[in-house]
C-alpha cells in the first residue's frame, strides 16, 4: 500500500507539474520521510486510510478536467467510501469533494444534467459502501461518527481546549512537525540533523509552492483546490486535538524525548 500510494501521489503530482523529473521529486519526499516508512512497514490502518485518500483526490481532480466522464465519478464514490471505512480521519475529504462537484456543476453549465447524475451516482456508492457503517454506530452508541463512545472509553486521554489555547503554540505545532517527518515507537530516535534538513527541503518547497501560486496558475482551480484539501487535513487534526492531547509536555523540540505521539 506504501508503493502504491508512492505511484499515486507522482501520479498526482504529474497532473500540476507536467515533468517527471520534478513529480518524481514529489514521490520520492513521501517515500523517504520515515515516518512514512515507518508506518508503511507497520500493520496498522493508517497505509490504507493514506492510499484511499490520494486516490480520492487525483480522481477529484480528474472530474475537474474530464466532467463528462463518469468513471471519475465512480472511483472517487468508491474510493473514498472505502476511506471511510477505513478511518474517520478521511472525513476531511467529504467537503473538498463536495465543492469539486459544485464548482464543475457551476463552470460547465450545458452539462448540468449529465454531472448531476454523475454526482448523484457517486453520493450513492459512498452511501452503499460505507454507510451502514454509521449506521451502525448510530445504533450502538447513539452517534454517527462514534465520537461521543470514543470518549467515554478513552477518559484517561481527553483534555477539552478552545482553540484559543497556548497549547496549539507549543507543544502542538513543534510535536507536529516531529511527527511528520518521524516520531518513530512515540521517541524521536532520529538525529537532528534529519529535521533540520526536512525544514531545508520544506522551506524551498514552500518558496517554489508560493511562485507557482504567483503565477499563472494562481487561477487554476486543481491548485486552488489542492491548497484547500491541506488545509482540510490541517484543520482535521487540529480538530482531533481540541479534544485530544496528542503532546502535552511544552519542552519537547527536536531531539528530545516526547510523551505520547
Amino acid at each position: 500500500m506504501g508503493i502504491l500510494n508512492i505511484w499515486c501521489i507522482f501520479r498526482l503530482s504529474d497532473m500540476f507539474l507536467q515533468d517527471p523529473r520534478w513529480s518524481l521529486f514529489a514521490a520520492l519526499f513521501v517515500g523517504t520521510l520515515p515516518q512514512f516508512a515507518l508506518d508503511s512497514g507497520m500493520i496498522n490502518n493508517d497505509s490504507l486510510a493514506n492510499l484511499l485518500s490520494t486516490i480520492s483526490i487525483y480522481y477529484a481532480f480528474k472530474i475537474l478536467e474530464s466532467p463528462a466522464k463518469i468513471r471519475n465519478f465512480v472511483l472517487v464514490g468508491l474510493s473514498l467510501g472505502l476511506g471511510l471505512l477505513t478511518k474517520k480521519t478521511v472525513l476531511f475529504l467529504v467537503p473538498g469533494v463536495f465543492l469539486i462537484l459544485c464548482y464543475v456543476s457551476l463552470k460547465n453549465r450545458r452539462m448540468l444534467k449529465q454531472i448531476g447524475k454523475s454526482s448523484l451516482l457517486l453520493l450513492m456508492i459512498i452511501v452503499l459502501v460505507s454507510g451502514w457503517f454509521f449506521i451502525r454506530n448510530y445504533c450502538l452508541y447513539g452517534d454517527l461518527l462514534g465520537t461521543q463512545m470514543e470518549e467515554q472509553t478513552l477518559q484517561h486521554l481527553v483534555d477539552k481546549k478552545q482553540l484559543s489555547s497556548r497549547y496549539f503554540l507549543r507543544p502542538f505545532m513543534p510535536n507536529l512537525y516531529v511527527s511528520f517527518v518521524g516520531k518513530l515507537a512515540h521517541t524521536n530516535l532520529l538525529p537532528k540533523a534529519v529535521y533540520y534538513f526536512h525544514i531545508l527541503v520544506i522551506s524551498i518547497s514552500a518558496i517554489g509552492l508560493f511562485l507557482y501560486v504567483k503565477d499563472k496558475h494562481f487561477r487554476d482551480a486543481k491548485t486552488a483546490f489542492a491548497l484547500l484539501f491541506i488545509f482540510l487535513c490541517f484543520g482535521g487534526v487540529v480538530g482531533y486535538n481540541l479534544t485530544y492531547s496528542q503532546s502535552c509536555n511544552a519542552s519537547d523540540g527536536i531531539g528530545e524525548t516526547p510523551p505520547v505521539n
